[in-house]
């Protein structure tokens, strides 16, 4: 191997490949962007959205095999986003909270969701992701 070349590390975690996307909600576009990098690389497949309402609209048109959701986003409230996933979907749809809120573990808490606090590293969020991705 020559000096400069990429070295790809396998990780044995892994979860189990899935054919529904992840949902991704995020307003913020640098980390919607690291977010569908990171999960693009892992062969993912993904539906990004920056608000509330894409994200309402995309749970009407198909279920994800996960929920990534940003608490702070336009529209419609990630609080209330989570509200109405387990509405429909009860506890069988894995949501993954990621917010900077104060209230994020409680309202995380009411949901049943995965809460990772920002900021987060990678290592972090991919482990919440295989454990979630695991249990569907």
């Amino acid at each position: 191997m020559g000096a400069g070349e990429l070295v790809r590390i396998v990780d044995r975690r892994r979860p189990r490949h899935v054919d529904t996307p992840i949902l991704v909600v995020e307003d913020d576009p640098h980390l919607l962007g690291m977010l569908v990098l990171l999960l693009e690389e892992g062969d993912y497949p993904l539906v990004a959205v920056a608000d509330g309402l894409e994200a309402m609209q995309s749970l009407q048109v198909s279920r994800p095999s996960l929920v990534i959701l940003d608490l702070n986003v336009p529209y419609v409230n990630g609080d209330e986003v989570g509200v109405r996933i387990r509405a429909r979907y009860g506890r069988t749809l894995p949501i993954i909270l990621v917010t900077a809120s104060r209230h994020g573990a409680e309202i995380a808490e009411a949901l049943e969701a995965e809460y990772l606090p920002k900021p987060f590293n990678v290592d972090e969020l991919l482990t919440v992701v295989w454990r979630c991705l695991d249990q569907c």
